[in-house]
């Protein structure tokens, strides 16, 4: 299975280790800051359409960031 793969949606199932966890969540954080700035560009083209998908992908990548850091987070208490 390719690393990229993974769903995030299943993560007691194979409980990645720090570093992998560390990886995945700053890929997510960079595509969650690319969408936002993707968002307001097409705000400023007056293009609700590609605006609003530019919002769902940030929407997505902030869950998958949040599922991430609360794993780390939950590793680093035990």
């Amino acid at each position: 299975m390719k690393r990229d793969a993974i769903n995030l949606d299943q993560i007691a199932l194979f409980e990645p280790d720090a570093p992998e966890a560390l990886r995945q969540l700053t890929a997510h954080a960079a595509r969650f800051e690319k969408a936002l700035e993707a968002a307001d560009r097409w705000e400023a083209c007056w293009l609700p359409g590609a605006r609003d998908e530019a919002l769902r992908q940030a929407d997505e990548a902030y869950r998958l960031w949040f599922v991430c850091a609360v794993f780390l987070d939950l590793e680093r208490c035990l």
